[in-house]
Protein backbone atom coordinates (compact mmCIF):
# COMPACT_ATOMS: atom_id res chain seq x y z
CA UNK A 1 0.00 0.00 0.00
CA UNK A 2 2.83 2.37 0.85
CA UNK A 3 4.45 1.60 -2.50
CA UNK A 4 1.25 2.62 -4.31
CA UNK A 5 1.11 5.81 -2.26
CA UNK A 6 4.73 6.64 -3.04
CA UNK A 7 4.25 6.05 -6.76
CA UNK A 8 0.92 7.84 -7.10
CA UNK A 9 2.40 11.30 -7.98
CA UNK A 10 4.40 9.62 -10.76
CA UNK A 11 1.32 7.75 -11.97
CA UNK A 12 -0.76 10.93 -11.87
CA UNK A 13 1.87 12.74 -13.93
CA UNK A 14 1.83 9.94 -16.53
CA UNK A 15 -1.99 10.01 -16.75
CA UNK A 16 -2.09 13.79 -17.22
CA UNK A 17 0.65 13.53 -19.85
CA UNK A 18 -1.23 10.73 -21.64
CA UNK A 19 -4.42 12.81 -21.81
CA UNK A 20 -2.52 15.85 -23.08
CA UNK A 21 -0.72 13.83 -25.77
CA UNK A 22 -3.94 12.05 -26.72
CA UNK A 23 -5.73 15.35 -27.31
CA UNK A 24 -2.83 17.05 -29.11
CA UNK A 25 -1.03 14.32 -31.06
CA UNK A 26 -3.14 11.15 -30.52
CA UNK A 27 -0.34 8.72 -31.45
CA UNK A 28 2.09 9.72 -28.67
CA UNK A 29 -0.28 8.91 -25.80
CA UNK A 30 0.94 5.30 -25.63
CA UNK A 31 4.42 6.33 -24.40
CA UNK A 32 3.34 7.41 -20.88
CA UNK A 33 0.75 4.61 -20.85
CA UNK A 34 3.44 1.95 -21.38
CA UNK A 35 5.40 3.51 -18.52
CA UNK A 36 2.25 3.56 -16.38
CA UNK A 37 1.37 -0.09 -17.13
CA UNK A 38 4.84 -1.29 -16.19
CA UNK A 39 4.97 0.82 -13.04
CA UNK A 40 1.43 0.34 -11.73
CA UNK A 41 0.88 -3.28 -12.72
CA UNK A 42 -2.17 -4.89 -14.33
CA UNK A 43 -4.91 -4.22 -11.79
CA UNK A 44 -3.99 -0.66 -10.88
CA UNK A 45 -3.46 0.24 -14.54
CA UNK A 46 -7.05 -0.68 -15.43
CA UNK A 47 -8.39 1.04 -12.31
CA UNK A 48 -6.54 4.21 -13.31
CA UNK A 49 -7.79 3.89 -16.87
CA UNK A 50 -11.42 3.35 -15.87
CA UNK A 51 -11.34 6.30 -13.48
CA UNK A 52 -9.66 8.54 -16.04
CA UNK A 53 -12.21 7.72 -18.77
CA UNK A 54 -15.14 8.26 -16.38
CA UNK A 55 -13.70 11.64 -15.35
CA UNK A 56 -13.24 12.70 -18.98
CA UNK A 57 -16.71 11.46 -19.94
CA UNK A 58 -18.26 13.61 -17.22
CA UNK A 59 -16.25 16.74 -17.93
CA UNK A 60 -15.62 16.57 -21.69
CA UNK A 61 -17.16 15.43 -24.95
CA UNK A 62 -17.06 11.82 -26.12
CA UNK A 63 -14.47 12.77 -28.73
CA UNK A 64 -11.93 13.28 -25.93
CA UNK A 65 -12.64 9.88 -24.37
CA UNK A 66 -12.33 7.63 -27.44
CA UNK A 67 -8.64 8.37 -28.26
CA UNK A 68 -7.38 7.90 -24.70
CA UNK A 69 -9.59 4.83 -24.19
CA UNK A 70 -8.26 3.29 -27.41
CA UNK A 71 -4.67 3.93 -26.34
CA UNK A 72 -5.33 2.50 -22.86
CA UNK A 73 -6.76 -0.71 -24.33
CA UNK A 74 -4.05 -1.03 -26.98
CA UNK A 75 -1.29 -0.82 -24.41
CA UNK A 76 -3.12 -3.02 -21.91
CA UNK A 77 -3.83 -5.88 -24.30
CA UNK A 78 -0.38 -5.63 -25.89
CA UNK A 79 1.31 -6.01 -22.51
CA UNK A 80 -0.93 -8.95 -21.61
CA UNK A 81 -0.01 -10.71 -24.86
CA UNK A 82 3.69 -9.89 -24.44
CA UNK A 83 3.69 -11.48 -20.99
CA UNK A 84 2.27 -14.65 -22.56
CA UNK A 85 5.58 -14.92 -24.47
CA UNK A 86 4.02 -13.74 -27.73
CA UNK A 87 6.31 -12.13 -30.29
CA UNK A 88 6.04 -8.40 -30.94
CA UNK A 89 4.05 -9.06 -34.10
CA UNK A 90 1.69 -11.49 -32.37
CA UNK A 91 1.13 -9.17 -29.41
CA UNK A 92 0.53 -6.20 -31.71
CA UNK A 93 -1.86 -8.14 -33.94
CA UNK A 94 -3.84 -9.45 -30.96
CA UNK A 95 -4.07 -5.97 -29.45
CA UNK A 96 -5.20 -4.40 -32.73
CA UNK A 97 -7.84 -7.07 -33.42
CA UNK A 98 -9.30 -6.89 -29.91
CA UNK A 99 -9.42 -3.09 -29.74
CA UNK A 100 -10.85 -2.62 -33.24
CA UNK A 101 -13.41 -5.32 -32.47
CA UNK A 102 -14.45 -3.63 -29.22
CA UNK A 103 -14.71 -0.21 -30.88
CA UNK A 104 -16.66 -1.59 -33.85
CA UNK A 105 -19.12 -3.38 -31.56
CA UNK A 106 -19.50 -0.31 -29.33
CA UNK A 107 -20.04 1.91 -32.37
CA UNK A 108 -22.71 -0.39 -33.78
CA UNK A 109 -24.57 -0.39 -30.43
CA UNK A 110 -24.29 3.41 -30.23
CA UNK A 111 -25.64 3.83 -33.77
CA UNK A 112 -28.51 1.45 -33.11
CA UNK A 113 -29.69 3.29 -30.00
CA UNK A 114 -28.94 6.86 -31.13
CA UNK A 115 -30.19 6.52 -34.72
CA UNK A 116 -27.06 8.26 -35.98
CA UNK A 117 -26.51 8.31 -39.76
CA UNK A 118 -22.81 7.49 -39.56
CA UNK A 119 -22.03 8.06 -43.24
CA UNK A 120 -23.65 11.50 -43.34
CA UNK A 121 -21.98 12.44 -40.06
CA UNK A 122 -18.51 11.43 -41.28
CA UNK A 123 -18.95 13.08 -44.69
CA UNK A 124 -19.97 16.31 -42.97
CA UNK A 125 -16.91 16.22 -40.68
CA UNK A 126 -14.59 15.38 -43.59
CA UNK A 127 -15.99 18.22 -45.70
CA UNK A 128 -15.30 20.67 -42.89
CA UNK A 129 -11.74 19.36 -42.61
CA UNK A 130 -11.17 19.43 -46.37
CA UNK A 131 -12.53 22.97 -46.69
CA UNK A 132 -10.00 24.19 -44.14
CA UNK A 133 -7.21 22.33 -45.96
CA UNK A 134 -8.25 23.82 -49.30
CA UNK A 135 -7.80 27.29 -47.85
CA UNK A 136 -4.13 26.42 -47.39
CA UNK A 137 -3.81 24.40 -50.63
CA UNK A 138 -6.45 25.61 -53.15
CA UNK A 139 -5.34 23.14 -55.85
CA UNK A 140 -5.98 20.12 -53.64
CA UNK A 141 -8.56 17.79 -55.23
CA UNK A 142 -9.74 15.27 -52.61
CA UNK A 143 -13.30 14.05 -52.24
CA UNK A 144 -14.78 13.14 -48.87
CA UNK A 145 -16.36 10.00 -50.33
CA UNK A 146 -12.99 8.61 -51.42
CA UNK A 147 -11.48 9.24 -47.99
CA UNK A 148 -14.49 7.64 -46.31
CA UNK A 149 -13.95 4.37 -48.18
CA UNK A 150 -10.43 4.04 -46.72
CA UNK A 151 -11.27 5.35 -43.26
CA UNK A 152 -11.22 1.88 -41.60
CA UNK A 153 -7.61 1.30 -42.62
CA UNK A 154 -6.71 4.84 -41.54
CA UNK A 155 -7.95 4.10 -38.02
CA UNK A 156 -6.02 0.82 -37.87
CA UNK A 157 -2.89 2.58 -39.17
CA UNK A 158 -3.19 5.18 -36.39
CA UNK A 159 -3.45 2.35 -33.85
CA UNK A 160 -0.36 0.68 -35.33
CA UNK A 161 1.62 3.90 -35.21
CA UNK A 162 0.45 4.49 -31.63
CA UNK A 163 1.75 1.09 -30.53
CA UNK A 164 5.05 1.45 -32.38
CA UNK A 165 5.80 4.92 -31.02
CA UNK A 166 4.74 3.78 -27.55
CA UNK A 167 7.20 0.89 -27.64
CA UNK A 168 10.05 2.97 -29.02
CA UNK A 169 9.41 5.91 -26.70
CA UNK A 170 8.95 3.90 -23.49
CA UNK A 171 12.01 1.76 -24.25
CA UNK A 172 14.10 4.88 -24.89
CA UNK A 173 12.83 6.53 -21.69
CA UNK A 174 13.52 3.40 -19.60
CA UNK A 175 17.10 3.29 -20.86
CA UNK A 176 17.74 7.04 -20.72
CA UNK A 177 16.11 8.18 -17.47
CA UNK A 178 17.27 6.29 -14.40
CA UNK A 179 14.52 7.81 -12.24
CA UNK A 180 11.99 5.57 -14.02
CA UNK A 181 13.68 2.60 -12.33
CA UNK A 182 12.70 4.03 -8.93
CA UNK A 183 9.01 3.63 -9.83
CA UNK A 184 9.18 0.38 -11.81
CA UNK A 185 9.94 -3.18 -10.71
CA UNK A 186 13.06 -4.70 -12.20
CA UNK A 187 11.25 -7.40 -14.24
CA UNK A 188 8.94 -4.79 -15.84
CA UNK A 189 11.88 -2.46 -16.41
CA UNK A 190 13.71 -5.29 -18.18
CA UNK A 191 10.63 -5.92 -20.36
CA UNK A 192 10.61 -2.30 -21.53
CA UNK A 193 14.35 -2.26 -22.16
CA UNK A 194 14.19 -5.55 -24.07
CA UNK A 195 12.41 -3.96 -27.03
CA UNK A 196 14.84 -3.68 -29.93
CA UNK A 197 13.36 -2.09 -33.04
CA UNK A 198 16.39 -3.19 -35.08
CA UNK A 199 15.36 -6.85 -34.61
CA UNK A 200 11.68 -6.51 -35.55
CA UNK A 201 10.53 -9.09 -38.12
CA UNK A 202 7.25 -9.71 -39.84
CA UNK A 203 6.33 -13.37 -40.44
CA UNK A 204 7.55 -14.54 -43.84
CA UNK A 205 4.11 -15.97 -44.65
CA UNK A 206 2.72 -12.43 -44.81
CA UNK A 207 4.28 -12.09 -48.28
CA UNK A 208 1.81 -14.61 -49.69
CA UNK A 209 -1.12 -12.69 -48.24
CA UNK A 210 0.24 -9.47 -49.71
CA UNK A 211 0.20 -10.74 -53.30
CA UNK A 212 -3.58 -11.38 -53.53
CA UNK A 213 -4.22 -8.11 -51.67
CA UNK A 214 -2.23 -6.29 -54.37
CA UNK A 215 -4.41 -7.97 -56.98
CA UNK A 216 -7.60 -6.95 -55.15
CA UNK A 217 -6.41 -3.34 -54.91
CA UNK A 218 -5.07 -2.78 -58.43
CA UNK A 219 -6.89 -5.16 -60.76
CA UNK A 220 -10.31 -4.16 -62.06
CA UNK A 221 -12.75 -6.85 -60.91
CA UNK A 222 -15.78 -4.66 -61.64
CA UNK A 223 -16.56 -4.86 -57.93
CA UNK A 224 -16.22 -1.69 -55.87
CA UNK A 225 -16.61 -3.50 -52.54
CA UNK A 226 -13.74 -5.88 -53.40
CA UNK A 227 -11.50 -3.00 -54.45
CA UNK A 228 -12.36 -1.11 -51.25
CA UNK A 229 -11.43 -4.12 -49.10
CA UNK A 230 -8.22 -4.57 -51.09
CA UNK A 231 -7.23 -0.91 -50.71
CA UNK A 232 -7.85 -0.97 -46.96
CA UNK A 233 -5.87 -4.18 -46.49
CA UNK A 234 -3.06 -2.85 -48.67
CA UNK A 235 -2.81 0.35 -46.62
CA UNK A 236 -2.39 -1.67 -43.43
CA UNK A 237 0.14 -4.07 -44.97
CA UNK A 238 2.21 -1.18 -46.39
CA UNK A 239 2.51 0.31 -42.89
CA UNK A 240 3.48 -3.09 -41.46
CA UNK A 241 6.23 -3.46 -44.04
CA UNK A 242 7.30 0.12 -43.34
CA UNK A 243 8.04 -0.86 -39.74
CA UNK A 244 9.91 -3.92 -41.01
CA UNK A 245 11.94 -1.79 -43.44
CA UNK A 246 12.63 0.79 -40.74
CA UNK A 247 13.96 -1.96 -38.48
CA UNK A 248 16.43 -2.98 -41.22
CA UNK A 249 17.64 0.61 -41.48
CA UNK A 250 17.91 0.79 -37.67
CA UNK A 251 19.96 -2.43 -37.79
CA UNK A 252 22.24 -0.91 -40.43
CA UNK A 253 22.74 2.25 -38.33
CA UNK A 254 23.44 0.15 -35.25
CA UNK A 255 25.98 -2.12 -36.95
CA UNK A 256 27.81 0.79 -38.59
CA UNK A 257 27.64 2.85 -35.37
CA UNK A 258 26.02 5.85 -37.06
CA UNK A 259 25.79 8.90 -34.77
CA UNK A 260 22.54 9.86 -33.06
CA UNK A 261 22.13 13.11 -35.00
CA UNK A 262 22.50 11.42 -38.40
CA UNK A 263 20.22 8.56 -37.37
CA UNK A 264 17.35 10.93 -36.55
CA UNK A 265 18.11 13.06 -39.60
CA UNK A 266 17.71 10.07 -41.89
CA UNK A 267 14.69 8.74 -39.99
CA UNK A 268 12.89 12.04 -40.62
CA UNK A 269 13.87 12.01 -44.32
CA UNK A 270 12.77 8.40 -44.75
CA UNK A 271 9.43 8.84 -42.99
CA UNK A 272 8.48 12.04 -44.83
CA UNK A 273 9.89 11.44 -48.32
CA UNK A 274 10.63 7.72 -48.73
CA UNK A 275 7.76 5.91 -47.00
CA UNK A 276 7.02 3.53 -49.89
CA UNK A 277 10.71 2.88 -50.49
CA UNK A 278 11.15 1.77 -46.87
CA UNK A 279 8.04 -0.43 -47.17
CA UNK A 280 9.46 -2.00 -50.34
CA UNK A 281 12.69 -2.69 -48.45
CA UNK A 282 10.73 -4.54 -45.77
CA UNK A 283 8.81 -6.52 -48.41
CA UNK A 284 11.99 -7.52 -50.27
CA UNK A 285 13.66 -8.69 -47.05
CA UNK A 286 11.78 -11.99 -47.26
CA UNK A 287 13.91 -12.97 -50.27
CA UNK A 288 17.08 -10.92 -49.73
CA UNK A 289 17.57 -11.09 -45.93
CA UNK A 290 19.36 -7.76 -45.65
CA UNK A 291 20.48 -8.24 -42.05
CA UNK A 292 22.51 -11.36 -42.82
CA UNK A 293 24.11 -9.59 -45.79
CA UNK A 294 25.07 -6.64 -43.58
CA UNK A 295 26.58 -9.02 -41.00
CA UNK A 296 28.54 -10.93 -43.65
CA UNK A 297 29.86 -7.72 -45.22
CA UNK A 298 30.95 -6.36 -41.84
CA UNK A 299 32.59 -9.67 -40.91
CA UNK A 300 34.49 -9.72 -44.21
CA UNK A 301 35.51 -6.06 -43.78
CA UNK A 302 36.68 -6.59 -40.21
CA UNK A 303 38.57 -9.74 -41.21
CA UNK A 304 40.29 -7.79 -43.99
CA UNK A 305 41.21 -4.93 -41.69
CA UNK A 306 42.71 -7.35 -39.13
CA UNK A 307 44.90 -8.89 -41.79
Amino acid sequence: MSEIKDRFPYHLFLMVLAVFLSVTTVVLAAIPLFLLRNSAGRGLYYIYGFGLCCLLAISQELSFVVPILSSLLLVGFFEEARRLTCSMFQAGLASLLIVTGILSFSLSIFIQFSGLDLKSFLVEKLNVLLSSLKEVQPDMMIEAEKILVQLPSAIVMIFMLTLWLGLVGSSFAARRYKTIANYTSQPNLDIMKSFDGAQFHLPGQLVWLTLPVLAMAFLDFQNQALNAVGNNLLNVIVVMYFFHGLSIIAFFFKEYEVGTFWRWFWYVILVIHMFLLVSSLGFADYWLDFRSKIRKYLAKTNKGSIK
